[in-house]
């Protein structure tokens, strides 16, 4: 492992640097380290772990903890001085190691991300609970007052969601003066609005403050198959770059409030072609035609309502007064003369939701085409060049970007921005996660900003993370992810 450090020493640091509280944190390169992260499964933080990083030229971990493991529930600021010295340990390590250890609460008094007894989103509306947050910060900004910015930061709230601005934004203002008032060197960082996803200025542009994002775009890559991520069993195997998809609603010409209009296919389509169309969804009525160049060689009426039908599950939204019945089943039509262009058209009525389009030629080949589902999605001028679904302007790895480019902005406008955490669960293909890795580095490294992994040793990480697809290095009774490591270690400096 050493040599690893001597092969990555020579890498150009010209980088600018993003000072906050005279720390440059665009050189935060790391991991999360899961000891804290739930009450009553706590372990002690690990020397071995900030030993091994600090090695391999890491530099930066985060410590996602759950409040309650430190405090009395039932006695609210009775802190339990035997369990946060359990931090204490972590800090000290890296103090040893010259790593930044960033606190985070990941379950705070009121909220967590994921669903847990107990707390049920009221940090953003009791006034009591709020205080008792903003109390918890203060404890933790008088503990730790004597280290540097260097050495400590903290991480108010991971992933706020399920609130307003007007709930969030004055409530994280006062945590960062209640801490500011206790210890104005802090650095504190601020995960985003909204999981991570919403620039606010009136954040980013307080003094000491980091906005941390995240880097899981696209979900259904990252979370392909985790157990706590509802329906991520039902996602295709993800693959990178992303395969062109076509924009999945069909909207007909009364649906003013989105971009209507028929979705448009051009290429070679012989006589004998079969076009297979999966309805999704249809929302009150659609008028589904195909039309080879002229002829329309399919027409039907999908009309969802109460009782059997063609649909698979009945759905009545009270709110719009109209059934949006789900159908996932497939209709069929045969292009009968050489064609160059493909319609599919909703003429009437309200949407129509694809799930995708299966082309099958005479020659034996086949093109299946999937479906983007996100809403309002203007069809582009789609094309099949030497049997591939695109359109001019295309990006496979345009999740990523996308995700980015507001953060982009924002950096434009004085945020110092840190990518909280990352990484592809361990179901996602190996090599895959290894590609949608170097597109996410590549990005990090264009806009000066560091990261963070959501695991060392775990089913996001490195070591030990449980995939079927590596042939691991053993060292020390640690399975090593030398590749995905690699991957990290080309992006160490910049």
């Amino acid at each position: 492992m050493k040599q690893i450090i001597v092969l990555f020493a020579a890498v150009n640091l010209s980088a600018a640097p993003v000072l906050v509280s005279g720390v440059d944190i665009s050189k935060w390169r790391g991991f999360n380290l899961t000891e804290q992260y739930t009450a009553g499964k706590e372990k002690p933080f690990l020397e071995s772990d900030l030993k091994l990083m600090s090695e391999l030229g890491f530099n930066f971990v985060r410590l996602p903890v759950d409040y309650r493991i430190y405090d009395d529930v039932n006695a609210p600021r009775s802190y339990k001085e035997d369990k946060l010295t359990l931090i204490d340990e972590a800090v000290a390590f890296g103090e040893k190691y010259k790593i930044h250890v960033c606190i985070n609460l990941h379950k705070a008094p009121g909220y967590c991300i994921n669903p847990t007894k107990g707390l049920n989103d009221e940090l953003w509306t009791n006034t009591v609970t709020q205080e008792y947050f903003i109390d918890y910060w203060v404890m933790f900004a008088k503990r730790y007052r004597h280290l540097s910015a260097e050495r400590v930061s903290f991480n108010l709230l991971n992933e706020p969601a399920r609130t307003t601005p007007e709930q969030f934004l004055p409530l994280m203002q006062r945590v960062v003066k209640a801490i500011h008032d206790v210890d104005p060197k802090r650095i504190i960082v601020m995960d985003a609005f909204n999981v991570g996803a919403v620039p606010m200025a009136e954040l980013y542009q307080m003094p000491g403050v980091v906005t941390a994002i995240r880097g899981y775009a696209p979900g259904v890559l990252t979370h392909y198959k985790a157990e706590w991520s509802k329906g991520s069993d039902k996602y295709p195997v993800p693959g990178w770059p992303v395969s062109c998809r076509i924009g999945a609603f069909l909207y007909p010409p009364e649906k003013t409030d989105v971009p209507n209009g028929p979705a448009v296919i051009r290429g070679k389509f012989p006589a004998g072609t079969k076009v297979a169309i999966n309805v999704a969804q249809v929302s009150m009525k659609a008028h589904l035609t195909i039309k080879a160049d002229e002829a329309i060689i399919f027409d039907t009426i999908l009309e969802p309502k109460d009782g059997p039908g063609d649909w698979k599950e009945v759905i009545y939204k009270k709110e719009y007064d109209r059934y949006q019945n789900r159908y996932d089943k497939e209709y069929f039509a045969e292009v009968k003369k050489d064609a160059a262009v493909l319609t599919f058209n909703n003429a009437e009525g309200d949407w129509l939701k694809m799930n995708g389009i299966r082309l099958s030629f005479p020659d034996g080949r086949s093109l299946s085409i999937a479906a983007e589902p996100a809403w309002g999605k203007k069809h582009e001028a789609y094309r099949i060049d030497e049997g591939a679904f695109t359109y001019d302007g295309f990006d496979g790895e345009y999740p990523v970007k996308n995700f980015l480019a507001p953060w982009k902005t924002a950096i434009a406008n004085g945020a110092k921005i840190f990518v909280g955490e990352m990484g592809a669960y361990k179901y996602t293909p190996h090599d895959v996660t290894l590609r949608w890795m170097e597109t996410c580095h590549r990005e990090y490294k264009s806009m000066n900003i560091g990261w963070a992994y959501w695991s060392f040793r775990d089913s996001f990480g490195p070591i030990n993370s449980g995939r079927k697809d590596v042939q691991y290095e053993e060292k020390d009774g640690l399975k090593i992810d030398r590749k995905m490591l690699d991957v990290m270690l080309r992006y160490l400096r910049y």
